[in-house]
């Protein structure tokens, strides 16, 4: 299981870029670069003119604030993006790239509300499904997170092959969360065609194979993947991170002794997951053909607890 923060390479290259038709002046210019630095100077000196109309306010705050993201300054992302929502708020892009903020800081269900408000604004915007799809695969609410990056593929955007790469990658780990490893394995193998050098889709297609029982073909995945990157990271999107060189993430918040107190039996795993990502997750098939989930939870790298679930419902805790 991953959290959010792995979708950052899409969610990253599309914070912002909201666009001005007529955005001739330099600092316009500026304003819309894909270089966080030079946007944030540009969309600064149009903030501080004094002559531009209310809607050129609004997407430089709101471009000014995607690039904050790329530069991972969510909060500042956040306060630019709050003004151009007061200021215009039926202007989706900025509900989308805030909603972006919120998921890269791990705040799931705000993120989920801003991603739903530019839906309803502009529901042909493929990113956004794809977005709030991968938010929800965080949680674990698989089901729908395949029925929005169904969504993100069904409306065909004219983006890079990448992208539909990150979104079968992302498609695939729904369905190995909800056990379903063949059809996970065919969208990583989509993934791998569109991107071949995407390291991750051939380690978590590894996963899926061995939970097939197949144990020499997921060594060869894992021996291929490390060919491909010796540190691979965790999503599609992160690999193509690598290649077009945005900032680092940051390592996703770890969830202490005392929300593990929280977890009891009975919790489902939306409910689990929403206290915190786990260290480690290993799936398999009972003899009596229910699927089993060993999360494994850790803080400064000591073991702090293993929770089983069966059927996606906590049946055991064991701390450590």
């Amino acid at each position: 299981m991953r959290n959010s923060c792995a979708l950052a390479f899409v969610l990253m290259e599309i914070a912002g870029f909201s666009g001005i038709a007529a955005a001739q002046t330099p600092d316009a210019q500026r304003c819309f670069s894909h270089d966080p630095d030079v946007a944030i100077a540009g969309c600064t000196v149009m903030l501080q003119s004094g002559h531009e109309t209310q809607e050129h306010l609004t997407r430089a705050l709101s471009n000014r604030g995607g690039a904050y993201i790329r530069k991972r300054q969510y909060d500042r992302a956040i306060q630019d993006l709050d003004q151009a929502i007061r200021r215009d708020p039926n202007y989706a892009p900025a509900f989308q790239s805030r909603g972006t903020a919120y998921s890269l800081k791990g705040q799931y269900d705000r993120a989920i509300g801003d991603f739903n408000q530019a839906i309803r604004l502009d529901p042909k915007v493929a990113t956004c499904f794809y977005a709030r799809g991968g938010v929800y695969n965080a949680q674990g609410q698989y089901d729908r997170a395949i029925q929005d990056l169904d969504q993100a593929l069904r409306l065909k955007p004219d983006l890079a092959p990448v992208f539909f790469a990150a979104t079968f990658h992302e498609r695939g780990l729904a369905y190995a969360g909800k056990g379903q490893y063949g059809r996970a394995i065919q969208d990583y193998d989509k993934a791998m065609r569109l991107y071949p050098d995407l390291a991750q889709a051939l380690l978590d297609r590894g996963a899926a194979v061995r939970a097939l029982g197949q144990k020499a073909r997921a060594e060869a995945d894992a021996a291929n993947a490390r060919q491909l990157n010796p540190n691979p990271p965790r999503s599609a999107d992160a690999v193509a991170s690598d290649a077009a060189k945005p900032p680092a993430l940051p390592p996703p918040p770890e969830m202490s002794a005392n929300d593990l107190q929280k977890v009891t039996a009975g919790m489902s795993r939306e409910q689990l997951l929403k206290l915190g990502p786990p260290a480690g997750r290993v799936t398999m098939d009972d003899d009596e053909g229910h699927l089993i989930e060993i999360y494994q939870y850790s803080a400064n790298g000591e073991g702090l607890a293993s929770v089983r679930l069966t059927d996606g419902t906590v049946s055991r805790v064991q701390m450590h």
